[in-house]
């Protein structure tokens, strides 16, 4: 995830696509569990991801689905919390979301990224 910018730089190339066909859909420490958020730019907001990504294309201009899986509880740390499991309520969460992210995909592809934040910020 660190370097995926390479990747996705190689694939717009390759496809003939602009930043702004792209669609990021990533995890977010800063949002609680479960809460997305849709937005068609904005900076890396320290994800190294999407650092990555945004140096590879060199611009900020596409749009981006923000995941929030919360913060790590003290004792754990960043790289161990994002690579471990959800606890048994967060899964049960996380499933719901799964559907939400999809449906929000969905609509942002079919009926655009207005329509999109306004329905599932």
């Amino acid at each position: 995830m660190n370097n995926s910018g390479e990747g996705i730089a190689y694939l717009l190339t390759r496809f003939g696509a602009q930043p702004e066909d792209l669609v990021v859909i990533y995890d977010d420490m800063e949002l609680p569990v479960g809460r997305l958020r849709l937005r068609l730019s904005g900076s890396d907001g320290g994800h190294k991801g999407m650092r990555s990504i945004i140096a590879s294309l060199k611009t900020t201009n596409f749009p981006r689905l923000r995941v929030g899986i919360g913060h790590p509880p003290a004792g754990i740390g960043v790289v161990e919390y994002v690579l471990s499991s959800f606890l048994e309520d967060e899964s049960k969460t996380m499933d719901q979301v799964v559907r939400n992210v999809v449906a929000a995909a969905d609509c942002l592809l079919e009926e655009g990224i207005d329509v999109a934040m306004n329905r599932f910020n």
